[in-house]
């Protein structure tokens, strides 16, 4: 049972690498005076608005395959860029395998 969990360790790495990678250059897109984005980044300070939370939103769905809950369309649930990022790591563990390459 150990070899599997470390065997599965790796790949859930590397999605969150890759989500995070995602993440940042879709936000990049949207704000694309700011020359670094961190995880600690608050939504509000890197100038998003309801309205570029929603575009951000669309865009992380067609890129990734994924879709947001009708519930987390609320741009006040995500307060940093972390927290946008852990519901994506949430919703990539439900999704199909191939939705997210």
């Amino acid at each position: 049972m150990v070899v599997a969990r470390e065997a599965i360790a790796p790949k859930l790495t590397s999605r969150c690498k890759m989500l995070q990678s995602v993440l940042f250059q879709c936000v990049s897109t949207s704000v694309p005076y700011l020359d670094n984005i961190s995880l600690d980044d608050r939504f509000v300070d890197l100038d998003f608005d309801s309205l570029r939370f929603i575009q951000l939103v669309v865009q992380l769905e067609n890129v990734l395959g994924i879709e947001f809950e009708d519930e987390k369309l609320n741009p006040a649930l995500f307060e940093r860029v972390g927290d946008l990022l852990a519901y994506l790591e949430i919703l990539a563990a439900e999704a199909p395998t191939e939705s997210m390459q």
